[in-house]
Formats: structure tokens, C-alpha cells, sequence
């Protein structure tokens, strides 16, 4: 009897660590606003954008390729700032406000007095762009020298 105690207690203590490793699986999975990695690729390439660069035609590309290839004007910040450029103004409303909803980037603080509001990366839109260059999905990717646009896969 005191033989088979111990062995369904080993067993109990093997199925709890099994547990915890699985339950920190599920949360790592489930890091994006209880969305997974997979997910919110699938909305960023499923939300197409329509953008034009240096006056030439219009483009439409995934939000997620417009976040990647964009991402260094988001990580220091686009507003809606009376006198800000086109192209400013084109990546406020249609790029990082989109993002928002993802929380893929925050608004940041401005004077109280001012009548505009300014997008940055979050914190959760920095580790999504990690994520997304280090299993290489992104047009930037770790083998990119900055800089330097990797094309994109087709």
C-alpha cells in the first residue's frame, strides 16, 4: 500500500510540473491582448491600407506591411499636428490608428493646450516587431542592415 501511494504521488508531481509548463506555454501563446502570434498576423495581413509614397500612385498592402516598413516613423512618434506633411498625416490616420485597435501603438503625451494627438509603438507593438524580424515574416529582419529593405516574400 505505502508503494502505491508513492507511486501516484511521483506521478501527481510529474502531471503538476506538466501543468505549469503548459499553462506558461498558454500564456506566451496568448501575449497580444489574448490574441496569439498567429492571430494578429492574420488581421495585419487580412486590414489592407491604402497609402501613397513620394507623390507617386496609391498603394494598397497589408497593415502589417505598412507596420514594418513604417516602423521607425511610429517607434519616434507621428501626430496629427496642424502642419505636419501628407505623408504624416496619411500614417496617423491610416496606419497608426488602425494599429490602436491591435494596441500595437499608444498615444503618447502632448501639452495639454494643443489640439492633436501623437501615436508611438507600444511596448506590446515593440516585442510584436521583434517577434515578427526574428522568425524572419517581416521585411525587416535580423539579417537586414539598418537601413536596408529586405523584399518582401510573395
Amino acid at each position: 500500500m505505502a508503494k502505491q501511494v508513492t507511486v501516484l504521488q511521483d506521478e501527481k508531481s510529474k502531471l503538476e510540473k506538466q501543468i505549469t509548463i503548459l499553462e506558461s506555454k498558454v500564456k506566451q501563446k496568448t501575449d497580444y491582448d489574448g490574441m496569439t502570434f498567429e492571430e494578429l498576423v492574420r488581421l495585419l495581413n487580412e486590414h489592407k491600407v491604402k497609402l501613397k509614397f513620394d507623390n507617386q500612385k496609391e498603394v494598397e498592402l497589408p497593415l502589417l506591411e505598412a507596420l514594418d516598413i513604417l516602423s521607425s516613423s511610429l517607434a519616434s512618434g507621428v501626430s496629427n499636428a496642424h502642419g505636419s506633411d501628407d505623408e504624416a498625416i496619411q500614417l496617423f490616420y491610416k496606419v497608426a490608428t488602425p494599429l490602436a485597435v491591435y494596441g500595437i501603438v499608444q498615444t503618447d503625451k502632448v501639452p495639454s493646450t494643443v489640439h492633436w494627438k501623437r501615436f508611438v509603438l507600444s511596448d506590446l507593438g515593440k516585442h510584436f516587431l521583434y517577434e515578427l524580424r526574428t522568425k524572419g515574416l517581416g521585411i525587416h529582419t535580423n539579417s537586414a542592415q539598418p537601413g536596408e529593405v529586405k523584399k518582401p516574400k510573395k
